[in-house]
């Protein structure tokens, strides 16, 4: 796998270097960019890449990092307890604070070049499974501010990177903040107040995952509830699309009513939302029951493929109209079958040469027609 990484990155690098002379400066950046492991060679040249491509005026600059355990997480802190920090190294910093702060809710990994037995893996995993915040126990971002001419600043360089600069070593007076897991940052409080002291959908969406996982829908208020209806909803209506797809000869239909809901988030309502759910459904169901039956379900014996989303069938019956699509589904199949089974049809086929293929034709559209029963 190393070897692999290996013949990756000289083959980019070589195609570069060869395309555009690159002197030894502009290699090692370039060698870097592709590949953040390779620091250490601008470390070899920092003093004249800081001559050729420094920041042009003073600002702030952020780092992002991420601890996997509480030791290693109080040791550095130990090192800037008075608000400063010494770099053996260069380092990467940003100006951009987000950036910085997403480095320190996770570490970025090669995943194609890491071992699947490596923690970090592991970490990853825990963090999509749980919808925690972090993946290992803390994150922190530390900020300095730096004078002109005091970090390599990459998007001068003429092949631009992220909003990224490389601080060289030294000692920098420094401020930093707490990047907490959600099971840190909201320990032993209220889930009605986590709920209603959310501020944008964005910022629901980042937490759902986990505040579902972690509590019950029980121990919220109506008021709470609410709060999580409106921040689904996001202030959409409920729609549906039928739609014909042919490609290559295929024919696939289409049947779609998005409610914008999963069933499960029902539990998270109250009632009168639930109601206005109901409400809003009855507003388009019939519509789309007629439409359903006059322009697709007349075509479904020609279709080779039929998708309807996962919970359709769910969301008619939350509605009070599974009997009408019942009823209209036995109709149109029954409709089909009689045309299969009635006399003219059985004469034709008595009346043709390749009989055999065209009763078993016939067998596996009544059997199709028997299984959508």
């Amino acid at each position: 796998m190393r070897l692999y990484r290996w013949l990756l990155d000289s083959a980019i690098s070589d195609r570069w270097n060869n395309a555009n002379n690159l002197d030894n400066v502009d290699k090692a950046l370039q060698r870097y960019i592709l590949n953040p492991e390779y620091i250490f060679e601008v470390e070899n040249i920092g003093n004249e890449a800081l001559k050729r491509y420094p920041n042009k005026r003073p600002t702030t600059l952020y780092r992002g990092l991420n601890f996997a355990t509480k030791e290693e997480y109080i040791d550095f802190l130990n090192k800037i307890k008075n608000g400063r920090i010494t770099l053996n190294k260069f380092s990467s910093w940003t100006e951009n604070k987000k950036l910085a702060e997403s480095f320190a809710k996770t570490r970025k990994v090669y995943l194609e070049f890491i071992s699947p037995n490596d923690p970090i893996i592991q970490m990853i995993k825990n963090k999509n499974k749980t919808g925690e915040k972090i993946t290992g126990y803390r994150g922190i971002v530390i900020s300095t501010k730096i004078n002109a001419n005091q970090a390599i600043d990459l998007k001068n360089f003429k092949f631009k990177a992220e909003d990224e600069m490389i601080l060289p070593n030294g000692t920098y007076k420094i401020e930093y903040k707490e990047i907490l897991s959600y099971n840190d940052e909201f320990k032993n409080k209220n889930p009605n107040d986590i709920i209603l002291s959310i501020k944008s959908e964005e910022e629901f969406k980042d937490i759902s995952k986990w505040f579902f996982k972690q509590y019950d829908p029980k121990t919220l208020t109506d008021e709470a509830k609410h709060k999580i209806y409106l921040l689904l909803k996001k202030n959409k209506k409920i729609t549906y699309t039928l739609k014909k797809e042919y490609f290559n000869g295929s024919k696939t239909i289409y049947i779609y009513i998005g409610p914008l809901f999963k069933p499960e988030d029902l539990n998270w309502f109250n009632n009168k939302d639930k109601e206005e759910i109901k409400k809003d459904l009855k507003q388009i169901i019939p519509k789309f029951l007629k439409d359903l039956e006059r322009e697709y379900l007349s075509e479904y014996k020609n279709a080779t493929t039929i998708e309807w989303n996962d919970n359709i069938q769910f969301w008619i019956k939350y509605s009070g109209y599974e009997k009408e699509l019942i009823n209209m589904l036995k109709n149109t199949l029954g409709k089909e079958y009689n045309n299969l089974t009635n006399y003219d049809n059985i004469k034709k086929i008595n009346s043709m040469k390749n009989k055999e293929d065209v009763i078993n034709k016939h067998a596996q559209d009544l059997m199709r027609i028997f299984k959508s029963l």
